[in-house]
């Protein structure tokens, strides 16, 4: 009995081992990231690609027929795969999303009835009809020449009760835009108040320590890039080239490996990249952390999910 249960201590404790392994290996053995785009004539593609140790855990996002697709696979074995770009077109709408659809496709053709009350009239007022046209209309019998003059009075009617009841409803509109108007303004209010405080700032700057010292960990350590670009707008240019130069010095990237070349002219966007680079997991986890049970940092995402 005893040499059974030792037995079973003894497994355990080496899957347990196993299992301590894996995860120290998973935290502390570096995940590398590649990446690779090129655009030409209006048409991109490209990849990137996330790896563990020669590629036993591989996480790859890919276009392919003009879809940004993405995958996981464990030992080359698949366990994830999706779509980026949304759901296949041709994939059958269920029951639900059928009766979303009647229901979105009612309240359009209500909206329609209510948008322009005038054009009943003026399709009555226009039209060839017994009303005002009885000159031109062919001999007929009482009951013939009765009907079509009841529609179109029925008609008019109708159009002037909807215009009637647009016009009383004028005020309520009106009280329910001034309440809305109002409750923004309150929201406004607490916002900046929340923003202006120690405890935002405090939070705010503790945050961005440890996102900078976060960047700076994974940031790319080859980055390349040779690309031409141009708005319709000349100034518009010039000024995303500013933008560009600001973001390239705050990156600290290698300025000899990145060529981008304005084009005044026409409006185009063209050119390759390629992205290298690592990660340890533990200093990622870590810092995601550090930031979520930070109090002061709860504190304010609690505020701002009240206002």
């Amino acid at each position: 009995m005893v040499h059974i249960l030792l037995v079973i201590l003894k497994i355990i404790g080496i899957i347990l081992a196993v299992i301590i392994c894996l995860v120290g290996l998973l935290l502390f053995v570096p995940f590398s990231y590649d990446g690779f785009v090129e655009v030409q004539n209006k048409n991109a593609t490209g990849f990137f690609n996330i790896k563990w140790i020669a590629k036993i855990i591989l996480f790859r996002i890919y276009e392919e027929k003009k879809e940004v697709l993405y995958v996981l696979k464990v030992f080359g074995i698949p366990f994830l795969k999706g779509n980026l770009t949304g759901e296949d077109e041709n994939k059958e709408k269920s029951p639900k999303d059928k009766k979303n659809n009647v229901d979105e496709d009612e309240e359009e053709l209500v909206e329609e009835d209510d948008d322009d009350v005038f054009e009943a009239l003026l399709r009555v007022l226009k039209d060839d009809s017994p009303i005002h046209n009885n000159d031109k209309q062919p001999y007929n019998d009482s009951t013939s020449s009765e009907e079509p003059g009841e529609s179109k009075l029925d008609e008019i009617k109708k159009a002037i009760k909807n215009f009637v009841e647009k016009i009383k409803a004028l005020p309520q509109k009106y009280r329910e835009l001034k309440e809305n108007i109002n409750t923004l303004k309150k929201r406004a209010k607490r916002l900046r108040k929340i923003l202006k405080s120690k405890r935002f700032k405090y939070a705010f700057a503790y945050s961005k320590e440890i996102l900078i010292k976060l960047y700076n960990h994974i940031k790319p350590t080859k980055l390349e890039a040779d690309f031409v670009f141009g708005f319709e707008e000349p100034d518009m240019t010039g000024k995303a080239l500013a933008v560009l130069a600001v973001i390239c010095g705050t990156i600290d990237v290698d300025a000899d490996k990145i060529k981008i070349v304005p084009d005044f002219t026409e409006k185009r966007f063209e050119g390759k990249g390629k992205i290298e680079g690592k990660f340890l997991l533990a200093i990622v986890l870590a810092s995601a952390i550090k930031i979520y049970f930070k109090k002061e940092v709860r504190d304010v995402v609690n505020g701002i999910k009240r206002v």
